[in-house]
């Protein structure tokens, strides 16, 4: 059986770690499933700068992603699931719709906004690039 839960009904030990590490290997593995969302250009460039999902993640983010995957996780143990808790699958899905939510809303006037870009650059044309077709936490798998 996994360890009590600790304050606030937090998991710790071996399943807290284990999320931890689910969800940091799917936001920052090299070879981790983090396809670019969004091409970049700047005035007087040839080459795009691609952002990926980590390249939004901010403290907002991460808290609504945590907020939605815990509300999830609440209505699926309303239904009865086998398997209730909070989990890395559903954490990386959560923080993937908060990141594509920013993402869609990005101009190349506001884009500064939300990622890091080198000073004094101009932004002269965004793209957003198309989505996989399955969820983040799928192409870990």
């Amino acid at each position: 059986p996994p360890p009590p839960p600790g304050a606030n009904g937090t998991p710790r030990g071996p399943v807290k770690h284990g999320i931890v590490s689910d969800v940091t290997a799917a936001l920052f593995s090299p070879n981790g499933a983090d396809e670019p969302l969004v091409e970049i250009q700047f005035a007087g460039t040839t080459t795009p700068s691609l952002k990926h999902r980590r390249d939004f993640l901010t403290g907002s983010v991460v808290d609504r992603a945590v907020q939605a995957a815990c509300e999830r996780a609440c209505r699926a143990e309303q239904a009865g699931t086998d398997d209730p808790g909070l989990t890395a699958d559903t954490l990386i899905d959560a923080i993937d719709e908060q990141v594509r939510a920013v993402v869609h809303g990005l101009t190349p006037v506001n884009v500064t906004e939300f990622v890091d870009l080198p000073d004094g650059v101009r932004v002269t044309n965004l793209r957003r690039l198309p989505r996989p077709t399955l969820s983040a936490a799928q192409l870990q798998r």
